[in-house]
């Protein structure tokens, strides 16, 4: 699935069908609630160090993401339920869109000349 970087979004979005496959691995997760957009999901917070690590592959590179980075908040106060860093969006058409969730994980240098990222 082609990507673009967006230092303007927090998330990252994939399409519907990769993120319900994903989240599909983690136990007793479940689509997010009313409180937070279409394409989040939940899942229990004290699960996150259990997720390993994954990764976005550019080219023949890959490029992991820490599990905790994973984690983007609490469903709502108190709550013992998280909402996941990855967003199923079909917006885009078969785009990732990787936000800041994704960026901060990395080192990042933006070629205007090249449509690059390294």
């Amino acid at each position: 699935m082609p990507a673009t970087i967006d230092s303007g979004t927090t998330f990252m979005y994939v399409s519907k069908e990769t993120a319900k496959a994903l989240y599909d691995k983690i136990p007793n997760s479940r689509p997010g609630s009313e409180d937070w957009d279409e394409g989040a999901y939940a899942f229990p917070c004290n699960s996150v160090h259990k997720l390993g690590a994954f990764s976005f592959g550019f080219g023949d590179k890959q490029y992991a993401i820490d599990p905790r980075d994973f984690n983007a908040s609490p469903e709502s106060d108190g709550s013992t339920e998280c909402v996941g860093g990855i967003f199923g969006d079909d917006l885009w058409e078969d785009v990732a869109v990787l936000g800041n969730a994704f960026l901060k994980n990395w080192y990042s240098v933006f070629d205007y000349d090249t449509p690059a990222i390294g």
